[in-house]
């Protein structure tokens, strides 16, 4: 098996180092976006394999662009197969020695592989039938809705909104059409501030009505959830500037990268932000402590990814607009 020289490795046109992009800022819509900055030491080892009759040098605008974004030239290696016309077979035997030769300059037990077209083939091959298991990353991308965490009771608070609860008689399959509904009105407060009620009633109306869920609640009831949550806002948070789904990505601490989005941030005016999260279930008011236990997992993951921003995360709710109960979950 040939495998490319240290030299080729360290330099020479046909041996480019080049890092991958960084990715986008965590407010899309916010007044004053950020970019994340990842840490050579959190970013893994990169190979990049070229396609079908091309060279590592077709990739150098790529490379240009991605050695602003953090990686170590010594820690991204561009393969130049020596047949552009050869089977998988050699070229998944070149792959693999620079796999071997990445993890052996940079100790690290995983490597990246971004390859194209027919590198791509070859890429599976080596996966396939390495002698030895490759080393191949978990998910990529993680959903924080789907993390998970273990909190005490007592790190939630609950605190209770005006108004009466709302339990809707309704199946389980009905819940999602309510909950897309539900975060669809809440989703369009900011619009909607200073219409008059009969103008938001319209509104929510038409997202029950959307989503096949004129059925279960009221338009008014809907409109009395955004009322609670807007009056709650003002008083726990004064001039708090809204930002709804707000989608944010930054690299995970465990590996991969969160890629979400936040219902509600909220930006004071110290600068600090606030995430609220909002679960649509049909529970009672006594339930939510407990519930919104289940939930710590996300409420970290926010709170991860917006730090990673540069950002003073002060506190994380988990609204229940049905129950009207917001929990703080520490």
């Amino acid at each position: 098996m040939t495998q490319p020289t240290e030299q080729q490795m360290a330099s020479g046109p046909e041996y480019s180092p080049l890092s991958r992009h960084d990715a986008p800022s965590a407010f899309e819509t916010a007044s004053d976006p950020t970019r994340p900055s990842a840490t050579a030491s959190s970013l893994a080892p990169v190979l990049l394999v070229h396609g079908w009759n091309a060279h590592a040098r077709s990739l150098r605008p790529i490379r240009e662009h991605l050695t602003r974004s953090g990686w170590p030239d010594a820690a991204v290696f561009c393969l130049d197969f020596r047949d552009t016309h050869g089977s998988n077979v050699t070229h998944a035997a070149e792959i693999a020695a620079a796999v071997e030769r990445l993890r052996d300059r940079t100790g690290a037990p995983l490597v990246d592989i971004v390859a194209h077209s027919m590198g791509g083939l070859a890429t599976r091959w080596f996966i396939a039938f390495s002698p030895e298991p490759a080393p191949v990353h978990g998910p990529r991308y993680w959903s924080p809705s789907e993390a998970e965490a273990a909190v005490p009771p007592e790190a939630v608070t609950l605190e209770a909104l005006f108004g009466e609860p709302v339990f809707p008689k309704m199946e389980d399959a009905e819940e999602p059409a309510l909950g897309n509904a539900v975060h669809t009105y809440l989703t369009a407060l900011p619009s909607l501030e200073g219409l008059p009620a009969d103008e938001r009633r319209q509104v929510a109306a038409r997202c029950l009505q959307g989503f096949g869920a004129e059925a279960l609640i009221a338009a008014d009831q809907l409109v009395a959830m955004g009322e609670r949550l807007s009056a709650w806002v003002a008083r726990t948070y004064p001039g708090a500037v809204w930002h709804t789904e707000v989608p944010v990505t930054a690299p995970r601490a465990a590996s991969g990268q969160w890629n979400g989005s936040v219902d509600l941030l909220l930006r004071l005016p110290g600068g600090e932000v606030v995430v609220v999260d909002h679960k649509s279930s049909p529970i009672r008011p006594d339930q939510c402590a407990d519930k919104a236990v289940t939930f710590a997992g996300q409420l970290r993951a926010y709170r991860e990814t917006l730090v990673a921003q540069g950002l003073v995360v002060r506190e994380t709710w988990i609204h229940f607009p049905l129950a009207a109960v917001m929990a703080n979950v520490a």
